[in-house]
């Protein structure tokens, strides 16, 4: 019975997005992708290795661009996918004073970027 239950209950739950299929919820997936921006941007900063952030950022946000299910949020998933590559980009440059300007505000445009479809998705 407890298995049927929570059964319907998950089926309930996807009918209404409030999760996905695979189980992760899009405001789940925004928080992992702001949580990533700011770890790609230390390590980059502390002079670390940051390729696997990034590899987690840009799978991250492969999820969400699949989910973003109306056109303003489809039109900000692309605002992200824009800075994610330019982050890409400016990571694999030497590190010097504009660059690490620019990583930071990629960051910080992806953390508010993430926070924007978060409020699209309530």
């Amino acid at each position: 019975m407890k298995t049927l239950v929570s059964g319907i209950v998950a089926v309930l739950l996807l009918s209404t997005g409030l999760i996905a299929s695979d189980g992760a919820s899009l405001a789940r997936l925004l928080q992992q992708e702001q949580k990533l921006a700011q770890k790609v941007e230390m390590a980059y900063m502390q002079g670390k290795p940051y390729q696997d952030y990034l590899a987690e950022l840009k799978k991250i946000q492969r999820q969400v661009r699949a989910k973003a299910d109306h056109r303003e949020a489809a039109t900000m998933a692309e605002f992200l996918d824009f800075c994610i590559v330019n982050l890409e980009k400016t990571v694999k440059q030497p590190r010097n004073k504009d660059n690490t300007q620019i990583v930071s505000d990629l960051d910080k445009s992806i953390c508010e970027g993430c926070q924007y479809l978060s409020r699209l998705d309530r």
